[in-house]
């Protein structure tokens, strides 16, 4: 479970995974004062999980599922901003949606292996293609 706050140091929110945490010091810091203007659902809306990236712009991610998984998908979507782009004939659909590129990202397409292809942005497609192709190496 992870929980977030503003890092002085680096003048940003930061996520911190509580559950990791195996020691803690107490330091005196400035006075807590809550900052009204910050909305967690604005902050973490443009993505998958909990890592956002200040140099990460929302992209339009399509995806296409094969008949099953789009079954799936379709009925459990994977993330708010998701519509159907298109209804092939095989029963594959192509998915759309407005989302950052990050590592949880990844991570949930890898985990559908072969049923779901990114068919764009470039960069996402590319990150997956490299990390299908260190897995397949890695069962050679």
């Amino acid at each position: 479970m992870g929980k977030f706050a503003f890092d002085h140091a680096e003048q940003a929110i930061r996520t911190y995974a509580l559950d990791r945490i195996r020691e803690a010091a107490f330091y005196r810091l400035e006075k807590f004062i809550e900052d009204y203007r910050f909305h967690p659902d604005r902050y973490f809306q443009h993505v998958i999980g909990v890592s956002v990236s200040a140099e990460r712009e929302p992209e339009k991610v399509l995806l296409r599922a094969n008949p099953e998984r789009a079954r799936y998908i379709a009925t459990k979507p994977l993330h708010p901003t998701q519509q159907i782009v298109k209804q092939e004939e095989d029963g594959a659909v192509v998915f759309s949606l407005h989302l950052c590129h990050n590592m949880e990202l990844e991570n949930l397409l890898l985990s559908f292996g072969e049923t779901v292809e990114v068919l764009q942005p470039n960069g996402l497609r590319q990150a997956i293609a490299e990390r299908a192709a260190k897995l397949h190496r890695l069962y050679q």
